[in-house]
């Protein structure tokens, strides 16, 4: 997966550090709890503050939208990713 994305000398940290976490999102997804998965995957991807910043650019109803509108992200994106 991430290896067609990163550079070589990125691979070992990402796949130390974020695949625990890509995995973790991916459970969540699967048990069908897209909120934390969402919220697993864009703390990972774009840092702890990521909901707080999203509120401040699109208010609390960007927020709900993105978590509700996740599942299409966990169910076809990211699996063909990771392909």
């Amino acid at each position: 997966m991430t290896d067609t994305f990163a550079a070589p000398q990125d691979l070992k940290v990402l796949l130390t550090q974020l695949g625990p976490i890509l995995g973790q999102a991916a459970g969540a997804a699967a048990a069908g709890d897209f909120t934390t998965a969402y919220d697993t995957f864009m703390g990972a991807v774009c840092g702890p503050e990521h909901q707080r910043m999203l509120v401040d650019v699109r208010g609390h109803d960007g927020l709900a939208r993105a978590q509700r509108q996740s599942p299409f992200f966990f169910a076809d994106e990211m699996m063909t990713i990771a392909q």
